[in-house]
């Protein structure tokens, strides 16, 4: 339960983020994801990994690496969806007029 609730706090708190990265409008939504979560992973692991002690806790940062990438890619993938708007093809508009004949 605790899991649940941290995850849908942290999709909340990725809104700003993901909403900034969708309307850069980007062609290649990946890469500006992926250079967004390495520099949120090298500053937020940066005295982890400048300590060389990867190895001895890697298992134990496994769950905390998740709750780092995973919220910010799945803000950004639902809010492009939200953004990219409703079935292409529909006109609601008026049709134009055509002349006799």
């Amino acid at each position: 339960m605790l899991f649940s609730a941290e995850f849908l706090t942290n999709l909340v708190l990725c809104l700003p983020a993901g909403n900034l990265l969708c309307r850069l409008r980007p062609s290649r939504l990946g890469v500006y994801l992926a250079t967004a979560v390495f520099a949120v992973l090298a500053w937020e692991y940066r005295g982890l990994l400048a300590g060389l002690a990867l190895p001895a806790y890697w298992q134990g940062m496994l769950p905390d690496l998740f709750m780092a990438v995973v919220p910010l890619a799945v803000t950004a993938l639902l809010l492009r969806r939200a953004f990219r708007g409703g079935t292409p093809g529909i006109s609601f508009g008026p049709k134009p007029l055509r002349g006799p004949g």
